[in-house]
């Protein structure tokens, strides 16, 4: 994944990739006292260099840029407005661009019709809103049940440690990166974190099957 995200640059995927790769070489013993050492060393570099990182075109058009961030903010209290309305089965799927119009909502510092002109950039409240709880339930009830399971799997020494620990990972990034954006415009990104929950499944059978 890595040349896709220094080629899109797209800032929620490379703070889910960052904050998880970061949490498990800490997690690591091996390598938890050199990650230590790597990110102190880099924020050294980064405030040295502050000045210059901070002028380049990439930082002021994508890092520094927050309105976009800020109405987006404004986009998930309208889901939530949305969810709370409907709470059990929601407004219907495929409909949140539809009942977004009727909601009221304070659009500061932007305008209502600048606000409405963005769609939802959270999957997790897009299906609470088109879905509701049940709806919501149903997504991520296998990969919390599967992952739990796994938890084990990946703090035990053995052949199958490096997998269950990739798998965590796996679902671990997509999760992040799934609230930040709306996975319903990338149809083979929703494929991942059921991937993910298969391998679990059958490591963990395979595991018990050596046993």
């Amino acid at each position: 994944a890595a040349p896709a995200l220094a080629l899109t640059l797209t800032r929620g995927p490379l703070i889910a990739a960052g904050a998880v790769a970061l949490l498990l070489l800490l997690l690591r013993a091996r390598t938890r006292w050199l990650t230590v050492a790597g990110v102190a060393i880099g924020l050294i570099v980064l405030i040295a260099e502050w000045g210059v990182i901070s002028s380049t075109h990439l930082y002021k058009s994508r890092f520094s840029n927050t309105s976009d961030v800020q109405i987006r903010v404004v986009i998930d209290r309208i889901s939530t407005k949305l969810a709370e309305q409907k709470p059990v089965l929601g407004w219907g799927y495929g409909s949140f661009d539809t009942v977004k119009q009727n909601v009221n909502f304070d659009p500061e510092p932007f305008t209502r019709s600048d606000v409405l002109q963005y769609t939802s950039h959270n999957t997790f409240l897009t299906v609470l809103a088109e879905t509701g709880g049940a709806g919501l339930l149903i997504l991520i009830l296998p990969w919390v049940l599967l992952a739990r399971r796994s938890l084990g799997g990946a703090g035990r020494r053995g052949p199958y440690q490096w997998a269950f620990v990739a798998t965590i990972a796996m679902l671990g990034v997509w999760l992040i990166s799934a609230g930040t954006f709306d996975v319903r415009f990338f149809s083979l990104a929703s494929a991942l974190p059921f991937l993910a929950a298969g391998l679990m499944r059958r490591l963990e059978l395979d595991r018990q099957s050596t046993v």
